[in-house]
C-alpha cells in the first residue's frame, strides 16, 4: 500500500509470482474419509487427498498450477472509498481498495493498523477454489 491512503489514490506494484498453499482440515473432511474407506465412492486420487487436504495437492489433482504470476503495473491499486466493514474483530471505517480494478479487493482499516478484510477473485486463475474471503478474526492493537 503506498500511504497515507486517501480516496481517489492509485499506485502500481512491481512483478509478483503468488504462490497458493497450506492445508484444509475439518470435521467434515474426516468424517468424508472415514466414509470413503468404507465404501469408496471417491476417485482414488480424491480420497487419498483426505482427510486433511494439501491445497499444492489438490491443485496439482485439478490439472493445475498452484502459482501464477502478476505483471508489474504502474495503476493496480485504486482507493475507491472509505466504508463501515464489520468482520469478527469488530467494525472498523475501513478504506477500500480495488486490486487491477475487479481482481480483489482490500479493506484497510487505521484503528485495526492493517487490513481487515481481502476478496480475491480467483475464479478465473483457480475454478475449483472460486472466490476467497479472508477476514480479521480478532486483534490487540492499539
Amino acid at each position: 500500500m503506498d500511504f497515507p491512503l486517501s480516496v481517489g489514490k492509485t499506485w502500481g506494484n512491481l512483478y509478483n509470482v503468488v504462490t497458493v498453499d497450506g492445508q484444509i482440515s475439518s470435521k467434515w473432511l474426516n468424517f468424508i474419509s472415514f466414509i470413503n474407506n468404507i465404501l469408496k465412492f471417491l476417485p482414488p486420487e480424491i480420497g487419498e487427498l483426505l482427510p486433511v487436504i494439501d491445497i499444492s495437492d489438490l491443485i496439482e489433482v485439478a490439472g493445475g498450477n498452484n502459482s501464477f504470476e502478476i505483471p508489474g503495473s504502474d495503476v493496480s491499486f485504486e482507493c475507491v472509498n472509505q466504508e463501515v466493514i464489520t468482520v469478527p474483530a469488530g467494525t472498523f471505517n475501513a478504506y477500500k481498495i480495488q486490486i487491477y480494478g475487479d481482481k480483489g479487493t482490500h479493506y484497510y482499516a487505521p484503528d485495526a493498523g492493517m487490513v481487515i478484510k481481502i476478496l480475491v477473485n480467483l475464479q478465473e486463475y483457480l475454478p475449483f477454489l472460486g472466490d476467497l474471503t479472508f477476514e480479521l478474526s480478532e486483534t490487540n492493537y492499539s
